[in-house]
């Protein structure tokens, strides 16, 4: 699809190894799947050049799922809901005002976020699961990252997930929240920052987790803990 406010809408895809790919070149498309994806070894790939462009998906239900989504401007959206085990779901932004949200439960997913750009934002989570690995990466200034391995406000499991978070520039911020005291258990975190007047906040409860944080630069800080 190549002009502005093209649609790629779909209720919902159904089936096993399926190949879909989707290419919009413009401003203000929408790249949307309503109802999800359901079933196993599917592979989605969402290309949004432009601005000002949306890709949603509901729900990808199943297992060895991938999604990639490649988004070049300003002001885009990417939201992926995960629910199985060893999916791949990755998400790259380049430009400035851009927002990613990638959530999964389930084990051995792996979630990956990168952006490249001012006053971005991208939350990913894993709520539920085991051996999960989430990968971020924001290089620009006034970025914001949170990443979640469960909250205070449930008592799911999220034990054995490795997170990798990565920011360059100034004015940054990363926000990490390991709750549930029962079960977070053995996950290891590596947060890093390059830069000046960063921050990290950090709510840590469970045991035999594992928190690595290297600020290089002036003026940065760490609270929490």
């Amino acid at each position: 699809q190549v002009g502005e406010r093209d649609n790629f809408l779909s209720e919902f895809i159904e089936g096993d190894d399926n190949d879909i790919k989707v290419k919009q070149d413009g401003d203000f498309n929408d790249a949307s799947l309503n109802g999800g994806v359901f079933g196993d070894d599917n592979s989605l790939s969402v290309t949004q050049l432009g601005d000002d462009n949306i890709f949603t998906s509901d729900l990808l239900d199943g297992a060895d799922n991938q999604v990639l989504s490649h988004q070049n401007g300003t002001n885009h959206i990417v939201g992926v809901d995960v629910v199985g085990n060893d999916n791949l779901i990755t998400a790259r932004q380049m430009g400035d005002d851009n927002n990613t949200y990638l959530a999964a439960i389930g084990d051995n997913n792996v979630l990956s976020s990168s952006q490249d750009g001012n006053l971005n934002d991208a939350e990913v989570i894993s709520d539920n699961g085991s051996d999960n690995q989430l990968y971020t990466s924001q290089s620009g200034d006034e970025n914001t990252l949170v990443v979640q391995l469960s909250d205070s406000q449930n008592a799911l499991e999220s034990s054995g997930n490795m997170v990798d978070a990565n920011q360059i520039g100034n004015e940054n911020d990363i926000t990490l929240t390991m709750a549930a005291s029962e079960v977070s258990l053995d996950n290891t975190v590596l947060l890093n920052q390059v830069g000046d007047l960063n921050a990290i906040d950090i709510l840590l409860e469970g045991s035999g987790n594992s928190v690595d944080i290297r600020q290089t630069g002036d003026f940065n800080m760490v609270v929490g803990i």
